[in-house]
């Protein structure tokens, strides 16, 4: 305890003042406690282990048999010799087991893509596909373009892996993603106005009166602020 004497700091630790002038010049009992390697008590399973355990763990090709299965199967086999409450131990010698000789498990790293940061492209070589044109093979590959968040994809036709045929494909992603986007958007935007301008066709003379005045101060008001 910082600030007292060695006296009024065992004191109110609650431990003598050897204890505490121990601790205080020499390590502290954690830092010397060892790794304990050795067993407190003998292991169960060490007997049937490689006779009816390992054989049913090798079987398992999927690493899916559960600590209480085998448990239970034990049971079956030898009444009397193993008790429910050796199943914590059990699933440790399992844990272990297949650390070290079990399937091998698939290891990915998933990736969280945001909108409109990343794009990929390759080429797909098709001669897998065998066309022909009048009798003759086909040589061609397809130029791939995809975007990774939306998963939108340009596909176009290439005849070989060349720089021109890159700038081609990016080419004509780039137009179709952009330009015919644009150009739908438009299209749909319009469509979605005229519905909604559709409503205001009444047919009364003072709607469209109340309409051709708010279009007139509209014009006035834009000429104003560009002059």
């Amino acid at each position: 305890m910082e600030g007292q004497k060695l006296e009024a700091a065992a004191a109110a630790a609650g431990m003598s003042e050897r204890t505490a002038r121990t601790w205080q010049e020499g390590p502290l009992p954690s830092a010397k406690k060892k790794d304990r390697w050795w067993r407190t008590r003998a292991d169960p399973f060490a007997e049937v282990w490689e006779t009816e355990i390992e054989p049913m763990l090798r079987l398992d090709e999927e690493g899916e048999l559960q600590a209480t299965t085998v448990m239970a199967e034990l049971c079956r086999r030898l009444p009397g010799k193993f008790e429910p409450s050796q199943v914590r131990t059990l699933q440790r010698h399992l844990r272990r087991w297949r650390a070290m000789h079990g399937p091998d498990k698939e290891v990915f790293f998933p990736q969280e893509h945001q909108p409109g940061h990343l794009g990929a492209f390759d080429f797909t070589h098709c001669g897998e596909l065998k066309i022909t044109i009048g009798g003759v093979a086909f040589v061609h590959l397809l130029f791939q373009f995809v975007l990774a968040w939306s998963g939108w994809r340009y596909v176009s036709l290439a005849l070989g892996e060349t720089y021109e045929a890159l700038l081609a494909g990016l080419q004509g992603a780039v137009d179709t993603l952009l330009v015919d986007g644009l150009v739908r958007g438009v299209g749909r935007g319009t469509v979605a106005l005229g519905r909604r301008l559709r409503h205001t066709q009444t047919g009364r003379v003072q709607t469209y009166l109340v309409s051709m005045v708010l279009g007139a101060v509209l014009i006035v008001l834009v000429s104003l602020l560009l002059a």
